[in-house]
């Protein structure tokens, strides 16, 4: 009888020769390697939002469902890829192999714009709201996230198996490993918010993270050559090394699981929690928001780091795991005190500074509010692998277990904080619910008897008593009641949803007004005239308009103006378009007349004709094919985090394709938020697709002028106005001087309206041609208005106010006078002389604030000459 052949799992014999051990493969090479992927998997989750969002709807809802969705395929790859790792013949050509798999995916964030217009259109027009649109933005979601974090969530695994020797340093490499990962991810994450997008645009930007991948790739297939066959068990019961005695853990496996998972769970939730905390006091730009990620993820890179460093110290591992639970508990329960402290009560940060220096000021505010405590909690994570060492078969596979556990919390977490704790508890009760939750876990560690296993529990029992009673921050400030240093407001009333802030407050003169986190306006009472006139100008404009669409709705009393059935006798339906659900609540709260019976939306939720829906307006206008006699956008700051892709050439075209022949789109631009380099990348972009875009003011305000680009859908002039207002010009200024300027009340009519009327910009193209345009796929806006904006104070306002905007109406008036504007040529020679009559009532009006009392005298008499003298010339 033959003697059968020993089993794999049998042990060695005394006989049977050593086996060589592995090369170290620690260096240079490999550092860069795992830091370059890190930097790549950042760049692409950036990318990822940035896209679904543009394609989906900015809407929490959107950017829920991709962060779900990448980290499960994170989770699902670790444990994959964990448990295959064993039977890999060479861990790092797999590795290489996966980086490569990740580049590919990358192409699906170049076609996905293309795809998508044209499909989600037509599934909207088939389907609406119905299951087979919410298939596919889930089913697309899934393609294009889901592979490439599948492969993301294996790198780890497999690395840790190709690299990891020895049982005793499982805890400290694998703590290494995570990280030089995350300090990569943080470099990833500024590249690309603070230099790539901006310089190149998202589509190089995706190329340039496929390039690093490919890199990473490359480097993993070079170690291969230093070790050609790296399995680091080959027999699945064979022990990395003998562990010494002093390391043996006490951790139950089943804690050491609970405690990833929960990690995972707090550290994405807290993120979540802590962007809404500091969007309380900072100017919420992208810049801003990528601040806080950056922050969180070098502040887990050097808990990574501490954590390493701990697992290599003699004193029993749930000693450590119970200090470093119970002080990041303790931090976090007086981060709220610490954060009021550091922003005297959550005061905006001032931002009188250059754009350096602000961004400086971003992050030292961000690390001192959060750093500490996002430190020591940042540790528990790649802490937990020391725990791990008793229980290791194979190296990938418990990282792979561990690191699947960890990011099914954080799925949880990050969906759990955006949709149920920040709503139900607030900023402050969802801070102090996590809080509890560490010191519970600090509690129940069993770190044993000894004094300093003891000492740990003590503390955590006495901080979970105090967060319970003196130092509970149910009655700390729940947003800034403070707009500015002047100026008191009260809080009457607050809605914590999962994408903002929204609370209405009153001032010492009784005025309402709604705000996005504490320190965004969405409009007041007191400014009741200025929101009326941003659907009064246009309609007096273009009578014949018989429907409009609102892209943003604020208060409602834009909107509701075109009901006024006497005014606008023409109109038949308004359709409204809002995104978050609490600014539609705070508006039929508090400007429907419910709490003071003045109903200044004249009608908007109960008027027949009016429809107010809540969702992205402008992947609304994508998937609708309905079209409207006027499109009318909102005052949208252009720093704010996307909304600049609603000066896009993009958006731009969709809007074209939504006009009625003959209507109009009205852009309104706050001017004092952006600069002259912003104004002519905006018009330039509406004149690379209108036929024709005019220019409009808003106000005759000094340092407060808004105004609107006008895209016409075709070349058909403005239409001239029958009725006859010569008596009521005459009236309006009889007896007047230069001294009344500011008091002069103007009737603003059909036949007035021309007042506002700037100029013709298609006729002065030349003046923009300097200016690059603004596309989604290079969102200059968006990324480039915080650096311009930003000056030190001591170099004056850079904003398009007064002269500025002034001296370019000139310029065009000049290129095109109003008596030979085709825009014109239906007006009558009185109508003619209105746009000159506007340019000299704002040029007096500067020159009244600035006291030059000649210029302010002649630019008087010209606004006299122009708004009572007609013109000699025929129409």
């Amino acid at each position: 009888m033959k003697n059968k052949r020993p089993s794999r799992q049998s042990p060695q014999t005394k006989d049977a020769p050593p086996q060589p051990e592995p090369p170290d493969l620690s260096g240079p090479i490999l550092w860069i390697m795992v830091a370059l992927s890190g930097f790549a998997c950042l760049v692409y989750q950036i990318l990822w939002m940035r896209q679904l969002g543009l394609l989906f709807g900015n809407t929490s809802q959107a950017a829920a469902l991709t962060l779900a969705v990448f980290f499960s395929g994170l989770s699902l790859g670790a444990w994959y890829w964990g448990k295959r790792s064993a039977n890999l013949k060479s861990p790092l050509l797999t590795y290489a192999w996966l980086e490569i798999g990740i580049a590919v995916a990358g192409i699906a964030i170049f076609i996905s714009p293309t795809l998508v217009r044209y499909i989600f259109p037509l599934l909207y027009q088939q389907d609406g709201k119905g299951l087979a649109l919410t298939l596919f933005k889930f089913t697309w979601t899934l393609l294009m996230v889901f592979p490439p974090a599948f492969l993301m969530g294996g790198t780890l695994p497999v690395l840790g198996q190709a690299i990891i020797r020895r049982k005793t340093s499982f805890g400290s490499t694998t703590a290494t490993i995570y990280a030089v990962n995350t300090m990569g991810a943080a470099l990833g994450a500024f590249a690309t918010a603070f230099l790539l997008i901006w310089l190149i645009g998202i589509r190089m930007t995706c190329a340039s993270a496929m390039l690093v991948s490919t890199i990473a790739a490359a480097l993993a297939y070079l170690l291969t050559k230093k070790a050609p066959h790296t399995v680091s068990s080959p027999d699945p019961n064979q022990k990395v090394s003998n562990p010494s005695p002093n390391t043996q853990p006490n951790l139950p496996r089943p804690l050491i699981t609970g405690l990833a998972f929960l990690s995972g769970f707090n550290l994405l939730a807290l993120e979540v929690i802590w962007t809404r905390m500091l969007a309380q006091v900072h100017e919420n730009s992208v810049y801003s928001f990528a601040t806080v990620l950056i922050v969180v993820l070098i502040c887990l890179s050097l808990g990574a780091w501490l954590a390493s460093g701990l697992a290599r110290s003699k004193v029993p591992a749930p000693q450590i795991l119970a200090w470093l639970i119970t002080l990041g508990g303790i931090s976090l329960g007086l981060s709220p005190l610490i954060y009021l402290r550091l922003t005297q009560g959550m005061i905006m940060l001032d931002t009188d500074f250059s754009f350096t220096t602000y961004v400086l000021r971003l992050f030292a505010t961000a690390f001192a509010s959060i750093g500490p405590t996002c430190l020591l909690l940042g540790a528990v994570f790649p802490f937990l692998m020391k725990g791990e060492e008793k229980f290791i078969t194979h190296s990938g596979e418990s990282i792979g277990r561990l690191s699947a556990f960890n990011t099914l919390g954080a799925i949880l977490g990050s969906l759990a904080a955006g949709f149920l704790l920040l709503r139900g508890l607030g900023i402050w009760g969802a801070i102090q619910l996590i809080s509890a939750l560490y010191l519970l876990a600090a509690i129940i560690t069993p770190a044993g008897w000894l004094l300093r296993g003891i000492i740990p529990k003590i503390a955590a029992a006495l901080s979970l008593l105090l967060l319970l009673t003196i130092l509970n921050p149910s009655k700390l400030p729940q947003s800034s009641t403070t707009d500015t240093l002047a100026e008191k407001e009260t809080l009457i009333e607050k809605w914590e949803g999962s994408d903002a802030t929204v609370t209405v407050v009153r001032n010492l003169e009784d005025n309402i007004s709604i705000k996005i986190n504490g320190n965004y306006s969405l409009g007041s009472t007191d400014a009741y005239i200025p929101q009326i006139y941003q659907a009064r100008i246009p309609l007096l404009a273009f009578p014949d308009t018989d429907s409009v669409f609102f892209l943003g709705m604020g208060t409602g009393i834009t909107a509701g103006e075109p009901l006024d059935r006497y005014a606008y006798p023409n109109i038949k339906k308004v359709v409204a378009c809002e995104l978050s659900a609490n600014v539609v609540a705070a508006s039929k709260k508090y400007f429907t007349g419910k709490t003071d019976g003045i109903d200044l939306t004249n009608g908007l939720y109960k008027d027949p004709r009016a429809k107010v829906l809540i969702e992205d307006g402008r992947n609304h206008l994508l998937a609708n094919r309905e079209k409207y006699s006027m499109i009318n956008a909102d005052l949208f700051l252009p720093y704010r985090r996307g909304t600049g892709n609603l000066y896009s050439q993009d958006h731009f075209t969709i809007v074209r394709e939504r006009l009625k022949p003959g209507g109009v789109f009205v852009q309104w631009l706050p001017l004092f938020q952006m600069t002259e380099q912003e104004f002519g990348i905006i018009a330039n972009t509406m004149i690379s697709v209108f036929p024709q875009v005019s220019l409009w003011r808003g106000n005759f305000q000094p340092g407060a002028e808004i105004a609107a680009l006008v895209g016409h859908a075709d070349l058909t002039p403005i239409p001239a106005s029958t009725l006859d207002a010569e008596n009521e010009k005459h009236l309006a200024v009889e007896g007047k001087s230069h001294l009344d300027v500011h008091e002069l009340m103007l009737p603003i009519n059909e036949p007035t309206v021309l007042i506002f009327y700037a100029g013709n910009l298609t006729r002065a193209a030349s003046l923009f041609e300097k200016y690059p345009l603004n596309t989604d796929d290079k969102p200059i806006i968006e990324f480039g208005t915080p650096r311009s904006l930003h000056k030190p104070a001591s170099s004056g306002k850079p904003q398009f106010l007064e002269t500025r905007f002034a001296d370019l109406v000139e310029k065009i008036q000049n290129h095109t006078p109003p008596e030979s504007d085709p825009l014109l040529a239906q007006q009558n020679p009185s109508g003619k002389k209105l746009p000159l009559a506007g340019s000299a009532l704002h040029r007096a009006r500067i020159a009244s604030a600035h006291s030059d009392t000649q210029t302010w005298l002649n630019q008087w008499e010209k606004f006299l000459i122009h708004w009572t003298e007609p013109s000699t010339e025929n129409p």
